[in-house]
């Protein structure tokens, strides 16, 4: 079983514009929250008025404010849910390489 814990917002110029300025708290500020596969599973963007998270590295982000990018429908949706590093790291959206397992990865793409 993994466990993943719920950090800070991924991409936070992706979502807010180059201009925005991006907020930096100390570790210590921000709220921790574990979370089992089963339970980041159900963040996955499929329903509406819910929160969506999805996770690199065992971090997780809450991608919400991008739900465009991440909500049901949307180009990054298979992300949602789950933790992605692979695919991330690769900028991928293949379904085998929607999963934490970087094994066999180039060191350019870690």
């Amino acid at each position: 079983m993994h466990v993943y814990w719920l950090g800070a917002v991924l991409c936070a110029v992706c979502v807010a514009g180059e201009d925005a300025p991006l907020k930096h708290s100390s570790p210590e500020d921000r709220p921790v929250r574990l979370f089992t596969e089963e339970e980041l599973a159900r963040y996955n963007g499929q329903e509406d008025g819910h929160p969506i998270y999805m996770a690199v590295k065992g971090a997780v982000f809450d991608v919400t404010s991008g739900k465009e990018f991440y909500g049901k429908g949307a180009p990054y949706n298979a992300l949602a849910g789950k933790d992605s590093t692979r695919a991330v790291a690769k900028m991928s959206l293949d379904p085998a390489d929607l999963t934490y397992d970087t094994t066999g990865l180039r060191s350019e793409e870690h």
